[in-house]
């Protein structure tokens, strides 16, 4: 752990220290309004704690349960083959060509919204990428300023008439009653889009490279039933997952890492950092298909339970959609372009819902709120 004087943040490497940062909302906010009294709390489910943000989270998940259905998995899968067969066996350009596209169906499919252009939308999205690095390239706001017009013209237009029965329409319905301001509204739907346009593309493209260099590339995916791709997919996201790092602002002042933070002051947790260390994970630099268990920190998409092959269909209307029976979570995670550079010395982790090593609370001025871990483990990272 060592403070970055460029980003004015104390910057975070051992899984033990990560997890507890990611999982204590009472101590590490993700909302800076808590902690700093004068700035504003940024619209959306994404600068939101708990227990506002679970409340938000439900509703998202309830509205998206229609893309975990056996039709939208058929769905994307003529579409993957649809994309397949345009490029008539010739090489093309795996992220481009094939990913986004595909990623842009399933933005249709989750939200019941017109499916964006890729060649349209894709440049927009790889210039918000781009504002990711704001802090250490501030003239990235200025840069990105047609793009995130664009996006919030597109966003604005979907909120303001969402199709009848889609699940934009269910998320819009329960905002409504929730009282919910209109800039969380869409600012929550614009994170929807761009997280699942964005970092599923991220993450598939990361899996899709890890796998080539492999010596039996992607194949060695084809004997594996529905457990083993799910065990598969969190390897993949542990080596290499989209979301390189997540900040969050102390609540209290306490010692963390052996170091002395100030209430106030931001705290960049690295989950890339912390996902290779060898005090949690054997073989920390292999990719384990079959790893288990993986406490890993990277967002965990839901796990659909689907069936193992694809059921006949002749064709799925636009914004398939299944009310859930229970609002569950979703996770969701902020994305970063930068990646954590050198190798920390590492301490073992924590016990569960203990503190890590060296961690105290000098004083404690926050709710006293927690995010715990879903059935599986994993943390909601926001």
């Amino acid at each position: 752990m060592h403070w970055f004087a460029p980003l004015r943040a104390w910057m975070v490497t051992r899984y033990a220290d990560c997890r507890f940062v990611l999982r204590d909302s009472g101590l590490f906010a993700a909302d800076p309004s808590r902690v700093r009294p004068d700035e504003p709390a940024p619209p959306g489910v994404q600068g939101m704690d708990p227990p506002r943000s679970q409340a938000f989270r439900g509703a998202i998940g309830q509205a998206l349960r229609g893309v975990e259905s056996a039709e939208a998995e058929t769905a994307l899968t003529d579409r993957a083959a649809e994309l397949l067969a345009a490029r008539g066996g010739e090489p093309f350009d795996a992220i481009e060509d094939f990913i986004r596209p595909l990623v842009l169906r399933a933005v249709h499919l989750a939200l019941g919204v017109p499916e964006p252009d890729p060649a349209t939308f894709a440049p927009h999205l790889v210039a918000l990428e781009r504002l990711m690095d704001a802090g250490l390239r501030p003239e990235a706001v200025a840069d990105t300023a047609p793009s995130r017009e664009y996006v919030g013209r597109l966003v604005a237009d979907w909120c303001a008439a969402p199709a009848e029965g889609s699940p934009l329409q269910s998320f819009a319905r329960w905002c409504g009653e929730a009282g919910v301001s209109e800039a969380d509204f869409q600012s929550t739907v614009r994170f929807m889009a761009l997280s699942t346009s964005g970092s599923v593309a991220a993450a598939v493209g990361n899996a899709l490279l890890a796998l080539l260099r492999g010596p039996d590339g992607p194949a060695v995916l084809a004997p594996l039933d529905r457990a083993g791709l799910d065990r598969a997919a969190d390897e993949l996201l542990r080596y290499d997952g989209p979301v390189q790092a997540v900040t969050r602002i102390a609540a209290a002042d306490l010692t963390l890492g052996g170091r002395q933070v100030a209430r106030g002051q931001e705290v960049i947790a690295l989950v890339a950092a912390a996902n290779r260390d060898p005090e949690a994970f054997e073989r920390p630099d292999e990719i384990v298909l079959d790893r288990a268990p993986n406490p890993h920190l990277a967002p965990r998409p839901r796990r659909p339970r689907l069936p193992r092959r694809r059921p006949d269909a002749a064709g799925v209307p636009g914004g398939v959609h299944r009310p859930a029976r229970r609002p569950p979570e979703a996770d969701a995670g902020r994305r970063t372009r930068a990646r954590p550079g050198g190798d920390a010395a590492l301490a073992p982790p924590a016990s569960r819902g203990g503190r890590p090593p060296g961690m105290t609370a000098a004083t404690l001025h926050a709710p006293a709120d927690r995010a715990d871990p879903t059935p599986d483990g994993s943390i909601d990272v926001r």
